[in-house]
């Protein structure tokens, strides 16, 4: 589909009358490349015009910005959608008054006519409640992602997706299928919850500060990111009595295969959140899509007050009979390992989890008081000699950093000398030093988590000896750099600033050229210098060296002017 020319000409003039701000606004919008080979604003009206970056533009748009495009009439256009679809160069505004584009009408309602039509229902007055604990289990899921991700990065492939080795350990993590991980890592990218680095994906810093939310409000911030995945005009549908996944057919008429991946995989972490059950909207789902300042009613029931309770038991199991309060939960995690999450999830105690809260800085006193303070059976014998243990063989192996390597030391040899024979271990490359010492190339933190993994009761020291807790390749929001349009824009507006009064000149050109290719047939009106001006049905044949040649029509026969004598064109 080729632009018309009166559509070229008429962006074209539209574009040269924009600010720098409002250009780098519409090449964002239109992703148009940094790197596109543009001279002026008619190749950059061109570009816009052409079938695939419309079909682009015009996919996120719901039925009602499509039939307002579709129809062509100004009088139906609110000052808002006329700014919005002009932003977007869908049409021109001329003197305040907007003025459709024949090319992109014309794509509309193309695309209208094969559109699924509106089904004969009444709004869902009466959305389904999310089923009984729904909400719940699927923040538990994505808090777990996280706190999984903190532990055990996970390995993005070169082509992009993860790794099935890393699917199925999520989803055995987790307790879900392993085809529903990618879904749930979207949506916890989408919060920012995680970020790719080169080790994995890992959690950010807003992610860490996320876990620390009381439930309620780790499931809202969820459910905005899930809800901001969708384009404008989804909540006009989310009170239609429809399946979800008709709502992009019915409401999107334009929607590309991209939209479509963002709907198939909204849907299946919809299905976990709670905002969908079986396909349709919750109540949660509408409220969170069509009125978020009124969630809070329907959490209160999904979700239960926390408890800040306890069992443990004599094996060493710590047994909690609901939702544990998040600021104890995170607390007992850093020194108990989660074994079952259920309704009433099962932690449990063990050396190397001791020892792991014991190298975060916790003391041995404290993981016991904060036991005593939690449980409710009180503390048994088995767990009180476990914790004393721990802080016996605390200290046992401490690691330094050393010139930019690190540097290993154990209270008695025979720990160094199942160190040394550690196959778990033989990537560090440990290099005995003395019977209590040894060194490694690696950086401190690298060997830190190794032998944490291996289950060495390892404290990591500054230079200074005194304790610190090494992070797990946390990674801060990962800041998206900015596509730099400033040397396009620059190219743009000297061309227009460089050629003032020769607009028309450059247009002419430029209009001939574009009949060339099409093989169109325009009225040409040339000034025969010392007899007038004539008009020519002309189709042109070629341009060189400033003449145009042409076939007269009327005439039969093939004709050159100077493009210079050329008053004006218009099309047959």
């Amino acid at each position: 589909m080729q632009p018309r020319v009166a559509d070229l000409r008429l962006l074209a003039g539209a574009l040269s009358a924009r600010t720098e701000t409002d250009l780098d606004v519409l090449l964002r919008l239109r992703r148009v490349p940094p790197a596109a080979k543009l001279t002026d604003f008619f190749d950059l009206a061109e570009l816009l015009l052409a079938e695939d970056s419309l079909r682009a533009a015009l996919s996120p748009l719901d039925r009602e910005r499509i039939d307002a495009l579709a129809t062509a009439d100004a009088q139906t256009l609110s000052a808002a959608l006329t700014t919005e679809l002009s932003e977007r160069a869908l049409l021109a505004v001329h003197d305040n008054i907007p003025v459709f584009l024949e090319t992109v009408t014309r794509l509309a309602r193309e695309i209208g006519t094969e559109a699924a039509v509106l089904p004969d229902s009444d709004p869902a007055e009466n959305p389904a409640p999310a089923p009984a604990g729904r909400l719940a289990r699927g923040e538990r899921a994505l808090s777990e992602l996280v706190i999984g991700l903190g532990d055990t990065p996970a390995r993005e492939l070169l082509r992009g997706g993860l790794a099935q080795p890393e699917l199925r350990r999520l989803g055995t993590e987790l307790g879900l299928d392993p085809e529903l991980i990618p879904a749930l890592m979207s949506l916890a990218a989408d919060a920012q919850l995680v970020t790719l680095t080169r080790d994995g994906w890992v959690p950010t810093d807003t992610g860490e500060a996320w876990l620390g939310l009381d439930t309620p409000s780790r499931w809202r911030v969820l459910a905005e990111a899930w809800a901001a995945g969708f384009p404008a005009g989804i909540a006009s549908l989310a009170v239609l009595n429809a399946p979800f996944a008709t709502l992009l057919d019915i409401g999107f008429p334009a929607a590309t295969d991209p939209l479509r991946l963002t709907f198939a995989q909204r849907i299946t972490s919809g299905e976990i959140l709670g905002v969908l059950s079986h396909g349709h909207l919750t109540i949660p789902g509408v409220r969170i899509l069509t009125a978020p300042e009124d969630l809070a009613e329907p959490l209160v029931d999904a979700f239960p007050a926390p408890i800040t309770g306890v069992y443990l038991q004599h094996d060493l199991s710590i047994i909690i009979p609901g939702t544990l309060a998040p600021h104890l939960e995170r607390t007992l995690r850093g020194f108990a390992d989660l074994e079952n999450r259920a309704e009433a999830s099962t932690y449990r105690l063990s050396d190397a989890s001791i020892i792991r809260g014991l190298s975060a800085g916790t003391t041995a006193e404290e993981i016991s008081t904060f036991l005593e303070q939690i449980s409710l059976t009180g503390v048994p014998q088995p767990v009180r000699y476990l914790i004393a243990r721990g802080g016996e063989r605390f200290g046992s192996l401490i690691l330094r950093p050393d010139s930019g390597q690190s540097r290993l030391t154990v209270t008695e040899s025979p720990l160094l000398d199942q160190m040394l024979v550690d196959r778990n271990l033989s990537a560090l490359a440990l290099h005995r030093d003395s019977a209590v010492t040894a060194h490694s190339r690696f950086d401190p933190d690298v060997v830190f988590w190794a032998l944490t993994d291996a289950r060495y009761p390892v404290v990591a020291h500054t230079i200074e000896g005194t304790v610190r807790r090494p992070r797990r390749r946390v990674a801060p929001v990962a800041v998206i750099a900015e596509t730099d349009y400033r040397p396009l824009i620059d190219v743009l507006t000297s061309a227009a600033r460089d050629t003032p009064t020769e607009t028309d000149a450059a247009w002419l050109t430029r209009r001939l050229a574009t009949a060339l290719r099409a093989r169109e047939t325009l009225n040409i009106t040339v000034n025969m210098p010392g007899h007038g001006d004539f008009t020519f049905l002309l189709e042109p044949t070629g341009i060189s060296g400033g003449r145009l040649r042409g076939l007269d029509k009327a005439a039969d026969t093939e004709r050159t002017f100077p493009i210079a004598n050329i008053t004006t064109v218009s099309e047959v």
